[in-house]
């Protein structure tokens, strides 16, 4: 189990593009995330992320719990195992088995697929990720400053100089995932 420090805010295209100039990238991905959701909703699911990662021809489990979320900043226990690929029901048992925690049994939900540009700053212990996802008919793009110990103020206060405001933030890809299957479901 890790912990998973990192402020999420939400671009515009324009912004992505600002940001895009602006930075070294020294690697990028495509990763593509296979969600899953309980057919009998629970009341802290909302909180929860239970996915297959897909990412240079391997599989990983990812089970995310939330710890506390203020805002753009958001605190996850973060679970991972290797798997042989994708699956169309993860049972509570293997839930159980990786996180310590009673989940449901939960069902294949659908694909999104991020292409993220990552910038390493171990100056500051801090990577910068620039994300472009795609899912249904709609791309979207997120800023994600991942973390270790301190909080990289230096580098909030550089990005928020390109007039980026690092206070707003919506859902996470997730979250937007959902909503959007959702507002199709209609």
């Amino acid at each position: 189990m890790n912990i998973e420090q990192e402020v999420k805010v939400l671009l515009s295209k324009e912004q992505y593009q600002l940001l895009d100039s602006r930075f070294t990238w020294n690697e990028i991905l495509f990763q593509k995330n296979t969600y899953y959701t309980a057919k009998e909703k629970q009341g802290s699911e909302k909180y929860n992320t239970i996915r297959i990662r897909e990412l240079n021809g391997k599989y990983y489990l990812q089970v995310k719990i939330s710890v506390s979320e203020s805002g753009s900043l958001h605190v996850k226990k973060e679970y991972e195992k290797e798997i042989d690929g994708i699956k169309e029901v993860i049972s509570k048992a293997e839930l159980k088995e990786l996180t310590g925690v009673d989940l449901p049994d939960v069902n294949k939900a659908g694909t999104l697929i991020t292409e993220r540009k990552l910038c390493y700053r171990d100056d500051i212990h801090a990577e910068i990720c620039l994300d472009k996802s795609d899912y249904f008919d709609v791309t979207d793009y997120e800023l994600e400053v991942e973390y270790t110990g301190e909080y990289p103020a230096d580098l909030v206060k550089q990005i928020e100089s390109y007039g980026i405001d690092m206070n707003y933030h919506g859902a996470g890809k997730c979250g937007r995932f959902f909503a959007k299957a959702a507002e199709l479901e209609k």
